[in-house]
């Protein structure tokens, strides 16, 4: 199969069309299907990989092969996760003379990212999924992804404002946030109803046990997320007022308000209450 053209919009647009046809390919809402025809979005993703230290890449939702394959060109070795039959046959196809790369059909929420960078021209429908797996993996040092711009908004979101939440405080606390750039719905077929965005992600801690009570207290303190915090915690999470004050809590900080930091002490407050309890009770 001839190589995904890079050398312009309208060739890799024919190129995608072309292969959709040859293999009666429709694609399905069901898995946000949506296949690039920008060259700079892909040479992009690419540059920035190349950017980072890694050995191994793992992309998710290999589509067509279009990135893979560049991928394939500059990385010691790519593993693509497709979960569509077709579509890992006709990346498996557009690779078949690169030795470095092993596609897998299969979910790339449920296959082990055994890998140090993550990349992936991101399925809308599972996002945060992808997100808060990529925060769960110790072993992926890196992302490389590109998401709806609104995410990417979240993501670098502060405390106080509209978008603000659960996915901003877990991603800011173990990761570093770099934008990107931004691409029009033109940059994909089908084309989708929203603008896209290029982000890095780089770890800078570990996800650990007290990150687990953490999305917990994100959970159940988010769903309140204007009323006063220190009101929501003591009655959900049952933490004293005294204690709260203990660790900086202003009595009049709505949830919203509070800080990643401040989110995790409050997280280890509670696994240290439970700790103290099975303690007692042991």
């Amino acid at each position: 199969m001839d190589k995904p053209p890079l050398h312009s919009k309208t060739a890799l647009f024919k190129w995608t069309k072309k292969v959709l046809r040859e293999y009666n390919i429709r694609p399905r809402e069901k898995y946000s299907q949506s296949f690039s025809i920008d060259p700079f979005l892909i040479k992009s993703v690419v540059n920035s990989v190349c950017s980072l230290d890694c050995k191994c890449v793992c992309e998710i939702g290999s589509g067509l092969g279009t990135l893979t394959y560049y991928l394939a060109e500059k990385c010691y070795r790519v593993i693509a996760i497709e979960i569509d039959k077709v579509l890992a046959l006709v990346t498996s196809r557009v690779l078949e003379k690169s030795y470095n790369t092993v596609i897998i059909n299969g979910d790339g929420l449920e296959v082990p990212w055994n890998c140090d960078c993550t990349v992936s021209n991101t399925p809308y429908n599972i996002t945060s999924d992808i997100l808060i797996k990529l925060a769960r993996t110790n072993t992926v040092k890196y992302g490389v992804f590109v998401l709806q711009k609104e995410v990417v908004d979240r993501l670098k979101a502060t405390p106080g404002s509209r978008d603000y939440g659960r996915l901003t405080v877990l991603i800011k606390l173990l990761f570093d946030i770099e934008a990107g750039p931004v691409f029009h719905p033109d940059s994909f077929y089908p084309k989708p109803k929203v603008f896209s965005q290029l982000v890095i992600l780089r770890r800078k801690h570990n996800y650990e046990a007290v990150h687990s009570i953490l999305e917990e207290v994100t959970r159940v303190i988010f769903s309140e997320k204007r009323k006063k915090a220190i009101s929501v915690l003591n009655r959900k999470l049952g933490i004293d007022y005294e204690t709260l004050r203990s660790i900086g809590l202003s009595e009049d900080l709505r949830v919203y308000e509070l800080c990643p930091e401040m989110i995790m002490n409050i997280a280890r407050t509670v696994m240290e209450k439970r700790y103290m309890l099975r303690k007692d009770y042991g």
